[in-house]
């Protein structure tokens, strides 16, 4: 992802050191020079990638930005662990935070994702690329495969989530959300999250480390996988029969 986290490659953090200590240099040529030496023959591939995730993160429109959406990020435990019951849901303080951006959101999201998991297949295939290199490129390569997968399943639950918002703003406050229509209502989304799950498993089977980084500490990736079953559990009983 290029982020400032100190568990995962951070591009960004020395590419704005340089920026700092040679102004004059343009940012394409720092980050050619980064991705050359990190990626060796894969650097072309990689900075299309990081082109693509640029452009995913500007299809969010600006209105989430400004109204919290990083709040919306930052509680990823909770979005990820949890079935979005529509309870659990209405009492959510990011929920409260995106309320108006729902709209928004709901357009935005899907090409987003679209644009994310394009850069992420691309990752994939440019792993065939550093076949014989370094301990250290196949290294940052994997790892930038494994976090970029990560971050694209996080955008895909939270637009599941994105979703029931949607449906709890068109309920009469009266009605009672587990009852039908509305029960029929949320099923897709939980039927979404049941696969998302799956996707959450196979990715943390390919954990580049034994402890990853969530919740702001490290955790063990089977720790977080009997996690996402017991979601898938709870899901499961949602959608019923």
């Amino acid at each position: 992802m290029g982020g400032f986290h100190p568990w995962v490659y951070s591009p960004n953090v020395e590419i704005f050191k340089e920026m700092i200590w040679n102004p004059g240099e343009p940012a394409d040529a720092l980050i050619s020079r980064t991705a050359a030496r990190d990626f060796g023959p894969a650097a072309e591939k990689v900075m299309a990638v990081w082109d693509l995730f640029s452009q995913a993160l500007q299809a969010l429109p600006n209105v989430c930005r400004a109204q919290h959406f990083e709040t919306f990020i930052r509680e990823s435990e909770e979005i990820l662990l949890k079935p979005p019951a529509p309870a659990y849901l209405k009492g959510s303080t990011w929920g409260r935070s995106i309320h108006d951006a729902i709209p928004f959101l709901l357009e935005a999201c899907p090409e987003v994702i679209r644009i994310w998991k394009q850069g992420v297949d691309q990752l994939e295939q440019a792993q065939d690329q550093t076949e014989g290199e370094s301990f250290m490129v196949a290294r940052d390569l994997r790892d930038g495969v494994f976090w970029s997968g990560f971050f694209l399943q996080v955008l895909q639950s939270q637009y599941n989530l994105v979703r029931g918002f949607n449906l709890l703003k068109w309920m009469p406050e009266d009605a009672n959300p587990d009852a039908s229509p509305w029960k029929d209502a949320f099923l897709p989304l939980y039927r979404d999250e049941v696969l998302n799950c799956d996707g959450w498993q196979a990715l943390l089977f390919t954990a580049p480390e034994p402890r990853i980084r969530f919740r702001n500490e490290a955790v063990n990736a089977t720790a977080l996988a009997r996690s996402w079953d017991q979601k898938r559990q709870n899901l499961s009983s949602l959608i019923g029969n």
